[in-house]
């Protein structure tokens, strides 16, 4: 190659190959002591995989009222939160108290040096939080590009403390989850039962009232009062109108369905206590407008004022499903998705309440079907009375059924999680330590080695001045060279050097191959 004279680097080796070989053999002599004194790291794994979540058919969801299918997990959804959960302080602190890991001495000391300059540090503090940064720059967390597992680790320079560790970490990440879920499930629960209890005793004075009235309701004078045929009609013309109002409500909920397709029963919002509770008064607030439009006439205050109560608890109820309602679908469905669903349980909520509306009204004017000219003040206070034990029993069998699924949710949720997450590769004691930073070791001593003996070879070259070549003669003399004379050596001197020079570099050799079948070791 042109510019590339091979016989002269062949002809530097020559003269430079001790400067190349002594740094060799000497980085090899470290590496070796390097490898042989380095602590071993002993790494073990588990395999978390991410199953399907246990979901119900729509026949079992009917047959288990507030019960619904949840939403498929993807790990994809979730890489962030698990990072998080498995990164958390907590469950640090309980790895290394069911680990039983007690602090070295090296930590003990950084931690008084922590406390001097933090006065107000407590020391159990400081040793707690050294600990658990040691733990956290020890796990290990590998997501795969495709399938649903990941993969959770621990390195220590103990065998059996990797494996608990690991083991440890990989059992409080599902008690966690299991824990985060059954927590949430008896909240609702509790509000439930609580509600339940109270509409309960509610529905007891009811029916107790309502007892009592038909009991003296045969020495009791009845007094006539003139009922309000226009009240009648209009209240008649309301039902006609809830049911038209209920028809469209029906086409418009058959029509979101066309768009979800196969999604209907996939795509369930969340039940909040705050809706739980705005429609348990809406049912309450609509029995007693009911009862206000047989007695009252339309445009009095009181129904104007009822009215507007009514209006306000169906916004309210509307804005609580769009904002809380849709929260856990964000990272499964798409924003058009999950538009319709809300959309959906809003129109779903509007013809129960609807429903409920047309049974009331429907219950009242049943007593006035018949009359034309007045209606018994007793039979009013009749219907009042079975009006409110209907009232109380449908708000009580609500709530019973929020506390029925919220049992039935939890036993799923229990399941769900140990389907969810399920341990296919539990960690096991390492039996051997970590073998790739001794690779890495060989090949930065042996590059390393060359590299600087290349390097001292070239500043020695650089450094010397001598004439090395024919070129280098006639270029700083200005002379043509007509001829050289050979270097003249006595025959004695160079057998004596060829003696030695041989076992020396056999030696050199041999000492490379034992170093590295001592690395590999």
């Amino acid at each position: 190659m042109e510019g590339f004279d091979f016989r002269a680097i062949l002809q530097i080796l020559s003269r430079r190959k001790w400067v190349i070989i002594i740094p060799l053999l000497v980085s090899s002599a470290i590496g070796a002591y390097l490898l042989k004194t380095a602590v071993p790291i002993y790494h073990s794994k588990a395999t978390i995989m991410l199953g399907k979540v246990f979901t119900l058919t729509d026949g079992m969801t009917r047959m288990l009222p507030g019960v619904t299918a949840q939403n498929r997990v993807r790990l994809r959804d979730n890489r962030e939160t698990i990072l998080k959960e498995l990164n958390n302080r907590k469950i640090l602190e309980k790895v290394l108290k069911r680990v039983g890991k007690k602090p070295s001495p090296k930590v003990i000391e950084k931690a008084k040096e922590l406390v001097k300059k933090n006065p107000d540090l407590p020391l159990d503090q400081a040793i707690l939080s050294l600990q658990i940064a040691s733990l956290t720059k020890s796990l290990t967390l590998d997501f795969p590009r495709r399938g649903e597992y990941f993969e959770i680790g621990a390195k220590s320079k103990s065998a059996k403390e990797a494996y608990l560790i690991t083991s440890a970490l990989a059992d409080l990440f599902i008690e966690q989850n299991l824990l985060q879920e059954i927590s949430r499930l008896q909240g609702t629960a509790s509000f439930a039962s609580e509600q339940m209890q109270f509409y309960a005793k509610k529905l007891q004075e009811a029916e107790a009232k309502l007892r009592d009235f038909k009991r003296s309701a045969a020495k009791v004078t009845t007094q006539d009062q003139p009922v309000n045929t226009e009240n009648l009609t209009h209240v008649q013309k309301l039902i006609k109108t809830l049911e038209l109002e209920k028809s469209e409500k029906i086409d418009d909920l058959s029509f979101i369905d066309s768009q979800l397709k196969g999604l209907v029963s996939e795509i369930k919002l969340k039940k909040t206590r705050k809706a739980t509770r705005l429609r348990a008064q809406l049912i309450e607030k609509m029995s007693k407008y009911a009862e206000l439009m047989i007695t009252h006439t339309w445009n009095s205050g009181e129904v104007i004022r009822l009215n507007d109560e009514i209006v306000a608890l169906k916004e309210q109820l509307s804005n609580e499903i769009k904002v809380n309602g849709a929260r856990d679908l964000v990272a499964t469905f798409t924003p058009r998705e999950i538009e319709l669903a809300t959309q959906r349980e809003i129109i779903q909520t509007e013809i129960d309440l609807i429903n409920q509306q047309i049974k009331t009204l429907s219950n009242l004017i049943r007593l006035f079907k018949d009359r034309q000219t007045e209606i018994p003040m007793q039979d009013i206070q009749l219907a009042k009375l079975q009006a409110d034990v209907e009232k109380y029993r449908e708000l009580h069998r609500t709530f019973q059924d929020q506390v029925n699924s919220a049992k039935v949710r939890e036993a799923m949720q229990r399941t769900e999680i140990k389907i969810r997450y399920q341990i296919i590769d539990p960690a096991q004691i390492p039996v051997a330590p970590l073998s790739s930073d001794s690779m890495k070791t060989i090949i930065v001593v042996i590059f390393g080695g060359l590299g600087f003996g290349a390097a001292l070879t070239w500043a020695l070259e650089f450094m010397d001045n001598s004439y090395k070549s024919i070129d280098d003669v006639e270029e700083s003399l200005g002379l043509a060279v007509l001829g050289i004379v050979p270097k003249l050596s006595v025959a004695e001197p160079q057998k004596k050097k060829r003696k030695w020079a041989f076992p020396v570099v056999a030696f050199s050799v041999v000492v490379v191959i034992a170093v590295v079948i001592v690395i590999m070791k």
